[in-house]
């Protein structure tokens, strides 16, 4: 629709929005690092008369602290916030502008109080925004909050995609979960701005009127998620911190800052590894990475190729240039990225030519002679049954900065996953030169 704009995180597959009127935007589930939302404003020269949240977020921080910094924006939750500036999207909320309204429809599955939001005009539904409750290929996943909470969240989300199936094919849905969130339930790569229509030919979920089936096939399909889900809580609720009052990590070559702190080696290259340092290449899902193995009340250093070091600007992470000084700024994307899940202690920046790196002992397809390979994928991908899972062994390091004993002193010299991504990241914790097997094809197919 011309009168939406629509935004995306690659980091964590989520999508954002902005409705445009003549003389106001509405801005609908926006990160932390609002900064795209703002810079619409200010190239228009309209205000931002409301920010919409459709849930309190488990897997990033909301823009909307920050919006409400510079516009006086009323904010639009789910629920109450812990602080007094805020309007609940409950059975009164309307916002009537330029013969379009915008109500709020309870949706709950995601979480017990998520709602969606209604674009409308003459009493016409235009467009749904349905955060967490029905995506372009499934629904929001309704496990996030507690085992014991899953079955009625599952039976809430059930009812809830029901209520879209009243709405004509026309009506385009925005999702705030797209295709590759933790937060969605996928089945296939689709369009993440579908309409009622396409959603009755792609989306199986969408259309399984059988809640026992819907059940089954929900459930089944959740993956891990990670560890860090749930620590945007209290932020989301209110309890804030502005960007411009966070800490600016320091660039040093001195290596002797490392002691007390957790060192990040984010160089790109597969094949070599900084000594001590935990291996998270940095690609597009590096914040999740790293929020699988580190809390938010970690301090972190983390090395970078020194190319990246040479363009850094602290400027770019304040929205105090122009965006296209931040696309080829890939420090202060990434520290953006990392202060949207609410990793923040971020004390050094390193650059590579400053520390010692070791080559990484890999075996590849082409080099595979046989060899057995523990495989650290996630329980749901693999067929072996070994016991730890890098889910499982993320979430040990999580909370104790360390990996099971049990694990370490498994004979096993060779971790697998896939790709390498994971291994190589549980490989660099060990410390002990286990080999990573990289390998683009099945591991099954090999052992």
């Amino acid at each position: 629709m011309d009168l939406i704009k629509t935004f995306k995180n690659v980091e964590n597959s989520n999508n954002y929005y902005i409705i445009e009127f003549n003389e106001s935007l509405v801005a609908i589930d926006p990160p932390r690092d609002a900064w795209k939302v703002l810079n619409y404003s200010s190239f228009l020269s309209k205000p931002i008369s409301h920010v919409l949240e459709t849930h309190i977020h488990n897997d990033y921080l909301t823009g909307a602290f920050e919006i409400l910094n510079i516009h006086n924006s009323i904010h639009v939750v789910p629920e109450p916030l812990k602080t007094s500036n805020f309007e609940l999207a409950d059975s009164t909320f309307a916002i009537n502008v330029e013969g379009y309204t915008i109500t709020s429809l309870p949706t709950p599955g995601h979480t017990f109080t998520h709602v969606s939001y209604l674009l409308q005009k003459e009493g016409k539904v235009l467009a749904v925004f349905s955060g967490g409750s029905v995506t372009s290929n499934g629904v929001g996943r309704t496990d996030l909050i507690s085992p014991e909470y899953t079955s009625a969240l599952t039976h809430h989300q059930f009812e809830s995609k029901n209520k879209f199936h009243e709405f004509e094919d026309s009506v385009y849905v925005y999702p705030t979960h797209g295709q590759g969130s933790f937060c969605g339930v996928t089945n296939k790569p689709l369009p993440d701005y579908p309409t009622i229509e396409s959603l009755k030919t792609d989306n199986a979920l969408f259309i399984e009127n059988d809640y026992i089936t819907f059940e089954q096939n929900l459930i089944s399909s959740l993956g891990a998620y990670p560890s860090y889900f749930g620590s945007t809580n209290d932020f989301n609720l209110g309890d804030f911190e502005l960007i411009s009052n966070i800490e600016i990590p320091k660039v040093t070559t001195d290596t002797e800052v490392f002691e007390g702190l957790i060192l990040i080696d984010a160089t790109v290259d597969k094949n070599f590894k900084v000594q001590n340092a935990i291996k998270i290449p940095n690609n597009n899902k590096f914040s999740s990475y790293v929020g699988w193995v580190i809390n938010n009340k970690t301090p972190i250093a983390i090395v970078f190729e020194d190319k990246d070091i040479h363009d850094f600007n602290i400027k770019n992470l304040f929205n105090e240039s122009e965006e296209s000084q931040l696309a080829s700024d890939k420090i202060s994307q990434t520290l953006l990225a990392l202060y949207r899940v609410g990793i923040e202690k971020i004390k050094y920046i390193i650059p590579q030519s400053s520390v010692k790196k070791l080559k990484t002992n890999t075996i590849t397809k082409e080099t595979y002679r046989g060899e057995k390979f523990y495989d650290i994928r996630e329980h749901n991908e693999k067929t072996s049954k070994e016991e730890f899972s890098f889910d499982t062994l993320s979430r040990h390091f999580y909370k104790n900065h360390s990996l099971p004993s049990e694990f370490l002193n498994l004979k096993e010299n060779y971790l697998s996953c896939g790709s390498g991504l994971r291994a190589g990241l549980i490989s660099s914790i060990i410390n002990d030169d286990k080999t990573i097997f990289l390998n683009d094809s099945s591991v099954d197919s090999l052992n």
